[in-house]
């Protein structure tokens, strides 16, 4: 069995460990902008997504449907039911994963916005 020894004395943070404040304090200044309306309730990992999408600045999503990622395909459907128009999630599908992840990178290049990419796992990620 191995044992672990702690210094006496723990050595001050250096300025490399330190939280930087001034992030901190621009993160408190600044909310996100469209807090969820559903905050401290029940939600699924999806529907989380697709908030952070939005909040994150995210107007297109790219990708190919595929059975594990179906839910997050779900919850972007009911989000731009529910959602203005503005704050909707455009959804560009592709023949293949190969090209939906060329077009979010094309995208993402060409517009400087974020490039969203969403496809299944297994064969879906590794194509």
């Amino acid at each position: 069995m191995a044992t672990t020894t702690f210094p006496e004395d723990p050595q001050p943070l250096t300025a490399k460990h330190k939280p930087d404040l001034h992030v901190l304090d621009r993160q408190a200044a600044h909310p996100p902008l469209h807090p969820h309306p559903r905050a401290g309730e029940q939600m699924m990992g999806a529907e989380m997504l697709m908030q952070v999408f939005v909040d994150e600045g995210v107007d297109t999503v790219f990708g190919y449907s595929g059975g594990a990622i179906l839910p997050a395909y779900d919850a972007l459907y009911r989000h731009n039911e529910t959602r203005h128009e503005r704050e909707r999630l455009r959804l560009l599908v592709a023949a293949n994963e190969q090209g939906a992840g060329f077009m979010a990178a094309g995208y993402a290049r060409a517009s400087g916005k974020v490039g969203v990419l969403m496809v299944t796992s297994g064969p879906g990620a590794t194509n």
